[in-house]
């Protein structure tokens, strides 16, 4: 875990375990943009995809030096599309290439 966290990727199951592992969740853990790039290359060549990362929360107001202080890594970091705190992704297929996973049999 302290590892993945040093390399920026993700804490918590890894990409390629989310096809033979069942959970029968729907949430495992929040992806990273290489992540979710790696997810759709290992179910197909065909799609296409368009990551867009963004700040939606509205902006706090600092009551005492610790809230200013966050917040303003908050917004620093926010600054940086690498560190942006949320993807807008759009995935288009082009339906002629063929699945790499096969179906699960649960």
């Amino acid at each position: 875990t302290l590892y993945n966290l040093i390399r920026c990727k993700a804490i918590g199951m890894d990409v390629k375990a989310t096809f033979p592992t069942v959970t029968y969740g729907h949430h495992w853990e929040e992806y990273s943009a290489s992540e979710i790039r790696d997810y759709f290359k290992m179910l197909n060549d065909g799609f296409s995809l368009d990551i867009r990362k963004f700040h939606y929360k509205p902006v706090e107001k600092a009551h005492n030096w610790k809230a200013t202080f966050r917040i303003s890594l908050m917004n620093i970091g926010n600054t940086i599309p690498f560190f942006k705190e949320a993807m807008e992704i759009v995935v288009t297929v082009d339906k002629s290439h063929p699945w790499k996973v096969a179906s699960p049999s649960y």
